[in-house]
């Protein structure tokens, strides 16, 4: 997916079946399989996608209950524990910061039994921990930081930052990356074994939706500042007969926002939280998908949506702009009317128009189906770099000889 990526992509997929070892590859991620976030989500689905090829051997290394023989535990300090809190107030850490250090320790044991030769995490607190531990030792591991946090150079000695997006991508060299640290690798979706259509009627049925409302959806954390839910509603409520519906995970600005709401839409808005296998009932359900973020470092829901064939309205920041694809209707979200005016069009056009070329447009760009091998690719050029530096470092002076190895 990056350019010119066909040609690297089948000249890294040679150099490993030419390789007498399989590439052993650990995917790290402290809440895969527990927390249904995008990092987490695409963890666990990075983990079963690679388990399906011969040519690699990969394990999951998260704190949650083992799902597989590959799938190793690793104990942390959860962010939802007290003591974790309680520890945050006494150092001013935040608890994701804690639970991501002591995960990030706890794991070099298992790193070290598994001796990987490539490790792909997207939480950087994690992978500063492996790269300061790596670099003492002059440890033998690759690390790829999956980055989903936006994060600029400089990298240090990080072997391959992952973009997400071909802007970021841009900025990324743009800022002084050099092209062989950072690659163009866009998240990979489980989108062939999406569950099968259900029938609007039938869905809005299950959410206890109106059935003859017109509705809008929006999916995400339920707040003001990044999602800009209350955006939305303010859009919504100048059109007739059209409902909201925000499903997502509540927030510190969630009760706020919910008073505004009722001020905005009286009767006319839902929110729900749903388990992540239920998510598709409410795309099913929508006549129409927003997400009003103006800035997102990818955006998983952009996806999800166009995947379900419902017409998609998303911001027009470059990043959001690339991932929404050909498909989806892009306008300005800061303009006042702009997004009431898209979602009459989309109403008025029928959820039906186009949407087999909006799967279409998601399957054929994300499906894992066609990134895996760029991910193996990557991963590939991560471990050859981070042979020749070694071998960089030993020539360097006789003091490497004797250095520990991961």
């Amino acid at each position: 997916m990056e350019p010119g990526g066909s040609r690297k992509t089948s000249l890294a997929y040679d150099v490993v079946a030419a390789t007498s070892e399989k590439l052993r590859v650990a995917v790290v991620c402290p809440g895969a399989a527990r927390i249904p976030r995008g990092y987490e989500t695409f963890a666990a689905e990075l983990y079963r996608t690679l388990s399906d090829r011969s040519d690699v051997d990969v394990v999951l290394l998260a704190d949650s209950k083992r799902t597989s023989r590959g799938h190793q535990r690793v104990p942390s300090l959860r962010r939802e524990w007290r003591v974790t809190r309680l520890i945050g107030r006494a150092t001013r850490l935040h608890a994701h910061t804690i639970e991501h250090l002591t995960f990030g320790l706890t794991s070099l044991l298992w790193l070290a039994t598994t001796r990987p030769d490539v490790i792909i995490v997207s939480e950087r607190p994690v992978a500063a921990v492996y790269r300061r531990v790596r670099d003492f030792l002059r440890g033998r591991w690759a690390i790829v930081v999956s980055n989903g946090s936006s994060w600029m150079p400089p990298y240090g000695s990080i072997d391959v930052v992952q973009q997400l997006t071909e802007p970021f991508y841009a900025d990324a060299l743009a800022a002084g990356a050099s092209a062989s640290q950072t690659r163009l690798v866009p998240l990979g979706f489980e989108l062939s074994n999406s569950a099968q259509p259900v029938d609007p009627q039938e869905a809005r049925q299950q959410l206890g939706l109106d059935e003859g409302a017109h509705i809008v959806l929006t999916v995400g954390s339920l707040d003001r500042s990044v999602k800009r839910i209350d955006w939305i509603a303010r859009e919504v409520a100048t059109l007739p007969d059209v409902e909201l519906l925000a499903v997502g995970a509540h927030h510190p600005e969630t009760e706020d926002l919910l008073a505004e709401l009722g001020r905005l839409l009286p009767g006319r808005f839902h929110t729900m939280t749903v388990p992540p296998d239920q998510v598709h009932l409410a795309y099913a359900a929508a006549d129409v998908f927003v997400l009003a973020s103006q800035r997102e470092s990818f955006g998983r829901v952009i996806i999800e949506a166009l995947d379900s064939g419902v017409p998609t309205i998303v911001h027009n920041s470059p990043s959001i702009a690339w991932v929404a694809g050909p498909e989806a209707t892009v306008i300005d979200m800061s303009a006042e009317g702009a997004l009431a005016e898209a979602i009459a069009r989309a109403i008025t056009s029928g959820r039906s128009s186009g949407s087999e070329r909006r799967r279409r447009s998601a399957r054929e760009r994300f499906d894992w189906a066609s990134l895996v091998d760029d991910y193996v690719a990557m991963f590939v050029a991560a471990r050859e770099g981070r042979t020749a530096a070694r071998g960089r470092q030993s020539a360097n002076g006789p003091q490497n000889a004797g250095s520990p190895q991961q």
